[in-house]
């Protein structure tokens, strides 16, 4: 028995400091049991690893009652200069990449701590796509209801690693995810993904307007204000839309948001879609000041038509 008790001992004492460095390092504030590593340093390196996890965790802690959705083109919506237009504080709940079905099932994991005022959902059509349906978000969502497996996750594992290399550096080392093609070559990788996304794998997402429905009526029921966000795309972007003979789809994608809420549409051909100046890629904008000043500012809209 004494031996027993020994082994089991010995297998649990690095159990026990493997935990215990995980919950003082705790690379996505999920416990905040400490301050062992600077909050600014653990989300420049843990945040850009899973942007899902490092978002839950911050929202679970400090909800909001305006929160914006979508992906890295909402995700460039600058919530401090929308909370200086407006005077209200913003959540920027938006992900890089995140997908439709992650967007829907963000939104009921933030209503599940805060009945929001307003809700700024980010939809282009080339997302509204049946065929962009990954779901990174119910693992998400199982570790923020389960803290066991916030131990064993591997964003976690790796952020633990990138900050003890930050710590020892003295500064932030994170993965990079920037492209090494040169501007017009990532340009033309982008055309070509939106040709494989949209033109050979497109088809009408009805569950996913059924899924946003039952957003629209949940928003109802609880006076909640729910607009939709078309984001400017480059032409070349646009254009693709004939080209493939999508305009029927394009259209219903238009009367789909219409009819779940107002629609602040910016992407359609104008002086600043037509400039490729204006974007960093086929579909992200340098700047968005042009659309928080259209959307949350006093003046008349210039540039969004909206409905």
């Amino acid at each position: 028995m004494n031996m027993l008790v020994k082994k089991a001992i010995i297998f649990l004492v690095p159990v026990f400091l493997y935990c215990l460095m995980i919950a003082l390092v705790d690379p996505f504030n999920y416990f905040r049991l400490s301050e062992v590593i600077a909050d600014d340093l653990k989300k420049q390196v843990s945040a850009p690893n899973n942007e899902f996890l490092w978002k839950c965790s911050e929202f679970r802690q400090n909800p909001c009652r305006n929160i914006l959705l979508g992906d890295s083109r909402t995700e460039a919506l600058d919530a401090r200069k929308i909370e200086k237009i407006t005077g209200e504080r913003y959540y920027n709940f938006a992900c890089g990449g995140a997908t439709p079905p992650e967007i829907v099932d963000t939104f009921w994991y933030a209503v599940r701590f805060i009945k929001p005022a307003k809700v700024y959902i980010g939809m282009n059509f080339d997302a509204y796509n049946r065929s962009n349906s990954m779901n990174r978000f119910p693992e998400i969502d199982a570790i923020m209801r389960n803290p066991f497996l916030y131990f064993a996750n591997d964003s976690v594992i790796t952020s633990v690693r990138y900050l003890a290399k930050s710590s020892l550096a003295g500064s932030s080392v994170t993965i990079s995810h920037k492209p090494k093609a040169t501007a017009d070559e990532f340009w033309k990788d982008q055309l070509e993904f939106s040709r494989n996304a949209i033109n050979d794998r497109y088809g009408y997402p009805a569950t996913l307007y059924a899924d946003l429905r039952r957003i629209k009526a949940y928003c109802d029921k609880n006076q909640i204000q729910l607009c939709f966000i078309v984001l400017p795309t480059h032409i070349d972007m646009q254009e693709r839309i004939s080209r493939f003979n999508l305009q029927r789809y394009h259209s219903r994608f238009y009367q789909d948001v219409k009819s779940l809420g107002k629609m602040y549409d910016f992407d359609y051909k104008n002086k600043i879609t037509s400039d490729r100046e204006w974007f960093i890629d086929p579909y992200h904008l340098k700047n968005t000041d042009i659309v928080i000043n259209d959307v949350w500012g006093q003046a008349a809209p210039s540039v969004s038509i909206v409905n």
